[in-house]
C-alpha cells in the first residue's frame, strides 16, 4: 500500500526530532539495559513519553521523529511517531522498547518508508534528509539550547514547526551546520541544561500557549 504524505504527518503542526548518537539503527535493543546496552535509548523513549503520551491517550497535534546515528552514516534510520494514529503505545519504557525493537528487527531502504504498524515508519536517512524534508513541509526549525532567545508561543494557527533535541551529548559541529544550512534559530525553554524530556514538556506548554518563558 503506498504511503501517502498525510500518513506521514506532513500536516500535523508539531514535528520533534530526538538525535540519538549513539542508538544502533538496526539494534540489538536490550529491553534490560536500555540506557547502556542500546545507546541511551532510554533517553529516546523519555522524550518520546514527553512529546506524544497525555494522562488519558496521545496527542494528535505532534509527530515524534528519532534519528538513530549509531553507526556508519549510510545505515543511519530515520523513525517516525505519528501521535494520531499510534496504537498500544504506554507510559512503559519496556514496552516501548519492545516496540522499538521490532521495527528495528526489520530491513528498511532508504529511498522509501516502512510501516510497521498503525502510525510507526521508519527509513534510512541523514539530518539532511530529515531537514529537506521539513523544509518540502514548510516547517520551520527551532533548536532548543540554554544561550538563546526565549521560545515564543503559542504557535499561530496553520504554521508548522520543527523542534530539534539532542540527547544525552551535545549536537556536533556539523550537526550544528546542517541546522543553519536549513535557516534554523535557537531557543531556550530555561536557563539551566535540562534534560531532553523536560525542555520537550516546556516546548510544548509554550507552542500550546499554556507556558511563557522568561530567560535572564
Amino acid at each position: 500500500m503506498q504511503i501517502s504524505e498525510s500518513d506521514l504527518g506532513y500536516d500535523i503542526p508539531v514535528t520533534i526530532l530526538m538525535i540519538g548518537h549513539d542508538v544502533p539503527p538496526d539494534g540489538p535493543v536490550r529491553l534490560e539495559d536500555l540506557a547502556g546496552g542500546t545507546g541511551r535509548l532510554d533517553v529516546l523513549i523519555r522524550g518520546l513519553q514527553t512529546g506524544l503520551l497525555t494522562s488519558h491517550g496521545l496527542r494528535r497535534d505532534v509527530v515524534f521523529d528519532w534519528l538513530l546515528c549509531g553507526g556508519g552514516e549510510d545505515r543511519w534510520r530515520w523513525v517516525r511517531w505519528i501521535g494520531r494514529d499510534l496504537r498500544g503505545v504506554s507510559a512503559d519504557e519496556r514496552s516501548i522498547g519492545g516496540h522499538v525493537r521490532s521495527v528495528l528487527s526489520e530491513k528498511v531502504a532508504r529511498n522509501r518508508w516502512t510501516r510497521h504498524a498503525s502510525g510507526l515508519f521508519s527509513r534510512r536517512a541523514t539530518l539532511n534528509k530529515v531537514l529537506s524534508s521539513w523544509k518540502e513541509a514548510n516547517r520551520s526549525v527551532v533548536v532548543l539550547g540554554k544561550d538563546a532567545p526565549a521560545l515564543e508561543g503559542p504557535l499561530v494557527t496553520g504554521a508548522k514547526i520543527g523542534v530539534v533535541v539532542s540527547d544525552h551529548l551535545p549536537l556536533s559541529p556539523d550537526e550544528s551546520d546542517h541546522l543553519s544550512e536549513f535557516g534554523a534559530i535557537e531557543a531556550s525553554v530555561g536557563s539551566r541544561w535540562l534534560q531532553g524530556h523536560s525542555a520537550i514538556a516546556l516546548a510544548l506548554g509554550v507552542l500550546d500557549g499554556d507556558v511563557a518563558i522568561l530567560v535572564v
